[in-house]
């Protein structure tokens, strides 16, 4: 597991938000604007006990803020709450599960494979490059393969239950998205409308997936498509635990989106901030964060900070 970074990746904790709201509300800007996050769900998490139970023949999931077995759901439900409510943390829709659950479940009926053998540890297997055969359940979901062309209600319903989730939840539905590593297609973008998602993040190459063949399709700020969805271009990375991805690159990242006069809008990871694992790696995260938010602000002190859904109405305003 030491092969890679998410090694250290876990359930945030109360703790975990905690900590980095400190971070947060040591900066304001000179118009008043505070830093925050845009905090993509995944709004469920396989059932492990109820899988086990149907002898692997049926997949079955639960609402994070309903877990029990893994971790204290409402809990933590009750820690997300309070730190949107104090405008910390924006709700944005990410998925229902970051898990291609009808690979996993196939590989979980067969014997020898990265499935069975993380089952136990409540595992849906290991990254990629530390898998023996290179399988990554956590991969590319929101594809095209032979499963989905015979079973097309089942994204279907992964797409829309999980928005339902998310409506149900935090009590409006989620005005913007992005899809599990940056992978989507046409059928998607149809199933985020009937979901009233109106925006969309995105790198500047959408990636499409259909069986092994990968295509690209470029994407900038404010284009739509013919859903009349807009598109949120993610121009920045900070990922701390990875040495070159850190503040060098990002304070880099955001110079040159404003240099041509763009929203610097700044891709992170939860395993950059989660301490369950390896707390120092965290400590340290959290430190090069505050360092990265201080020399924005010392750089451009009238730096306005938004969510996604705020970015997504002001471009619609402006253009």
């Amino acid at each position: 597991m030491d092969k890679s970074v998410y090694a250290a990746d876990c359930i945030e904790t109360p703790h975990d938000i905690a900590a980095l709201e400190q971070v947060l509300a040591r900066h304001v800007s000179s118009t008043g604007s505070s830093p925050k996050f845009t905090a993509n769900f995944v709004m469920a998490n396989p059932d492990f006990e109820t899988i086990e139970g149907s002898g692997f023949q049926s997949y079955h999931y639960t609402p994070y803020f309903e877990e029990q077995s893994l971790f204290d759901g409402p809990a933590l439900a009750a820690a997300w709450s309070g730190a949107i409510g104090r405008g910390s943390f924006g709700p944005q829709l990410h998925c229902r599960e970051h898990v291609k659950w009808w690979t996993w479940m196939e590989d979980l009926r067969r014997k020898g494979t990265d499935a069975t053998a993380t089952f136990d540890l409540r595992m849906c297997g290991v990254p990629r490059v530390c898998s023996g055969t290179q399988t990554s359940y956590f991969q590319p979901i929101y594809v095209e393969d032979n499963y989905i062309r015979s079973n097309p209600q089942a994204m279907a319903d992964t797409v829309l239950e999980g928005a339902g989730l998310f409506e149900a939840h935090f009590g409006r539905k989620s005005e913007t998205t992005i899809a599990p590593v940056a992978f989507w297609n046409d059928g998607i973008e149809a199933l985020w409308n009937e979901a009233a998602i109106k925006g969309i993040q995105s790198p500047w190459l959408q990636s499409l997936k259909t069986d092994d063949k990968l295509s690209h399709i470029p994407r900038y700020l404010g284009q739509t498509n013919r859903h009349g969805q807009t598109y949120l271009l993610r121009n920045c990375t900070f990922e701390p635990r990875k040495r070159s991805l850190g503040f060098d690159r990002c304070f880099a990242d955001v110079s040159r989106a404003f240099r041509f006069r763009k929203p610097a809008v700044i891709s992170t990871h939860r395993v950059n901030y989660v301490g369950s694992v390896e707390p120092s790696g965290a400590a340290q995260a959290r430190e090069e964060l505050d360092r990265l938010i201080q020399s924005i602000l010392t750089r451009w002190p009238e730096t306005e900070f938004l969510t996604s859904d705020e970015l997504y109405r002001k471009v619609i305003n402006d253009t």
